[in-house]
């Protein structure tokens, strides 16, 4: 399965805010793609028989899945949504932006200091499949040092970045439009 892009999404007071589009190469989607693949063969195994969301799908924590027409608007999932129809729409690609400042290296110019990343959506040719990025993966102005036996070690300055979320929360067929909690 090859990705062909890379998405970012941020929340805002709670509530979803944007989507960033992550300019990657081939190496940096493939990485990406190995963190949640064997999540991911795991849960294609039970897609099929995945039945519909009633009441008693959240009650028992079991994989369930929504079709994207019958998300209402006002309804928990619209914002969600919005989201979704912002990336499959034809509206232009929010970029995340880094200062040419040399002294400022590797700053992001166009986050908000009280926007925090909430998932990545990492794009197919017929899927979208979102991975949730839980508060404690987030890194914020942190050096991060790198250990590897054949290459000495390394400290990096990260100045907002995730641990990748090897764990997919939910899938969209593009082609049937629905949104599946796996």
């Amino acid at each position: 399965m090859n990705l062909q892009r890379i998405w970012l999404c941020t929340s805002k007071n709670s509530k979803l805010h944007r989507i960033y589009f992550l300019q990657t190469g081939g190496r940096e989607r493939t990485d990406i793609f190995n963190c949640f693949e064997d999540d991911l063969n795991r849960k294609l195994v039970t897609e099929m028989s995945m039945e519909k969301l009633d009441g008693n799908a959240l009650i028992d924590d079991i994989p369930y899945y929504v079709d994207f027409e019958d998300i209402q608007e006002g309804g928990y999932l619209e914002p969600f949504k919005e989201k979704v129809e912002e990336i499959l729409g034809d509206s232009p690609e929010r970029v995340i932006q880094f200062s040419k400042n040399p002294v400022r290296v590797s700053e992001i110019n166009n986050f908000e200091d009280n926007e925090g990343i909430k998932f990545i959506i990492a794009q197919t040719n017929d899927a979208l499949y979102f991975l949730y990025a839980p508060n404690n993966s987030v890194i914020k102005n942190k050096s991060i040092m790198s250990l590897s036996i054949t290459e000495n070690a390394t400290v990096l300055k990260v100045p907002k970045g995730i641990q990748i979320p090897p764990i997919v929360t939910a899938k969209l067929d593009c082609c049937i439009w629905q949104v599946k909690n796996v």
